[in-house]
């Protein structure tokens, strides 16, 4: 019999991070936490080794949430037990689960640490007894590591920002960069190389002394302490001007990292931060500086009857995230707009910003995070299809139809091979995504120019991750890389940038 004082969590997500963010909140709580990333694998774990509550995500990449709730109804099996639902939907879940009295709860996506973990003690009666303190401690062990080319340095920031850890972020770029995190907030990105131009744009450099300089430098690039920081503890730089020279210092440095397709990353806990970190680092906006490289990518976007009809709300932390963002004109427009409810066809109306530019700010705002997609609806109530070149793979095109198929609302798979002339087939389907399962293939140019012309994203699935096949897959044309197998988060982040 299980001990009630070690409750049973099963998590059926395929999100690493939320993964990691639920084994963070129970860590040291005497829960034994169990993932698993599909619904099929998640109804074999829970009928092997019954859990005390799952905490079950609405769509899963080979099954909706339904439907594994209507599996763990079927005659025969053991009670089920509680379970909480996540999901980005806000309205019609309880009607859709309300066939299964064992779902107790809801949690919309994205939610903190904390919220999680009261919720799921609550459904497992207080079986779970952390408090407070207990996460705290496990948040300050945290460590993650990983690679620029499958996990973006904005995404990781994001998930530091979700549980407000207190840290240090090392990037392995062409130099070693350092980003210094409180509570969740970026406050000072530094580097392990010498001042670059710009970096001693604040420093008298007529009265102060060349060997000072040169101290600082080297300083910074040996131990990472800015040379500013070096020249104001000298008294050779007033201390109210130390932060306004790291703030661009590390908006320059965040520009460049933001922009990085390749690079290794790695975070680890650290309380207190360095002293130099406590006095002179200050929050940086680090959506901002995103949303200005989003700027020069987004042009000119198409304009269909489905973004005519889309609506769009602020996501969650919202006013936090966009704390010190410079925003243009029409961002700030649309921004004061989006509430969940007005279709972007009224929202134009009143703003009188351009739907081809309307369209491209939407874009930039979803992939860093400010606004997310409340529903899709038109003449057809679907999203343009995706586009598949996968010769001699017919079962990664059977898996992707059957993972596209469950979405809401479903997405078509057009599938190029059996195309004459896939060149025109790709210009009449007009796909979000073009997908490539053999990105070595001669025909990729074609593809990839195909692409360019319709600003779809040209996307490479490899076999198995490799940092060296990503980085020629990107120097060769495409936009991204995928590893199998994919999962439906995978496209929807794809879909949204």
């Amino acid at each position: 019999m299980r001990d009630k004082d070690s409750p049973r969590i099963l998590v059926i997500d395929d999100s690493v991070t939320l993964r990691k963010l639920v084994e963070i909140a129970f860590r040291g709580t005497g829960a034994q936490v169990d993932f698993a990333p599909t619904g099929t694998d998640g109804l074999q774990r829970a009928t092997a080794n019954p859990p005390d509550v799952i905490l079950l995500d609405f769509m899963l990449p080979d099954m909706g949430g339904t439907d594994v709730c209507a599996r763990l109804a079927e005659p025969g099996r053991a009670a089920a037990p509680p379970v909480v639902i996540m999901s980005a939907k806000r309205e019609g879940l309880r009607e859709a689960f309300r066939a299964f009295p064992f779902v107790v709860d809801f949690v919309p996506k994205p939610f903190a640490m904390e919220e999680i973990r009261s919720r799921l003690r609550a459904a497992m009666r207080g079986h779970t007894q952390a408090d407070a303190a207990t996460t705290a401690a496990a948040a300050a062990e945290v460590s993650l590591a990983g690679d620029l080319a499958v996990v973006p340095l904005l995404d990781a920031l994001r998930f530091v920002s979700t549980i407000k850890l207190t840290g240090r972020m090392t990037l392995d770029l062409s130099d070693r960069v350092e980003i210094y995190v409180k509570d969740g907030d970026v406050v000072m990105c530094t580097t392990h190389a010498p001042p670059a131009p710009g970096d001693l744009d604040h420093v008298d450099l007529s009265r102060t002394p060349r060997a000072a300089i040169d101290r600082a430098s080297a300083d910074q690039a040996q131990t990472g302490k800015p040379a500013v920081v070096s020249l104001t503890e000298e008294g050779l730089v007033p201390r109210e001007v130390a932060p306004i020279a790291l703030r661009d210092q590390a908006s320059r440095l965040l520009s460049a990292a933001l922009a990085a397709k390749s690079g290794k990353l790695a975070w680890r806990s650290q309380a207190p931060l360095p002293d130099y970190v406590e006095e002179f680092g200050r929050p940086q906006a680090v959506i901002g500086i995103a949303l200005e490289q989003r700027r020069s990518v987004f042009s000119g976007m198409e304009v269909t009857a489905v973004f005519q009809n889309a609506v769009y709300q602020r996501t969650e932390r919202f006013s936090r995230k966009l704390a010190g963002a410079r925003l243009s004109a029409s961002e700030r427009k649309l921004l004061s707009l989006f509430d969940g409810e007005t279709p972007m066809s009224a929202i134009l109306e009143r703003t009188g910003v351009p739907a081809e530019k309307a369209a491209s700010v939407c874009n930039r705002l979803v992939a860093v995070g400010l606004i997310e997609l409340r529903e899709h609806s038109g003449s057809s109530g679907q999203f343009s299809g995706i586009a598949l070149w996968s010769p001699g793979d017919a079962e990664f095109g059977r898996s992707l139809r059957t993972l596209l198929q469950r979405r809401a609302p479903p997405l078509e798979v057009i599938d190029l091979v059996s195309e004459d002339d896939f060149a025109a087939a790709i210009m009449r389907a007009r796909p979000r995504l073009i997908l490539v399962t053999d990105p070595t293939s001669a025909r990729t140019d074609l593809m990839a120019g195909a692409a360019r012309t319709l600003s779809s994203a040209l996307v490479a699935v490899l076999d198995t991750a490799s940092r060296a096949a990503a980085d020629a897959c990107l120097s060769a044309g495409f936009h991204a890389v995928l590893a199998k197998p994919i999962h439906l988060n995978d496209l929807e982040r794809l879909l949204s940038s």
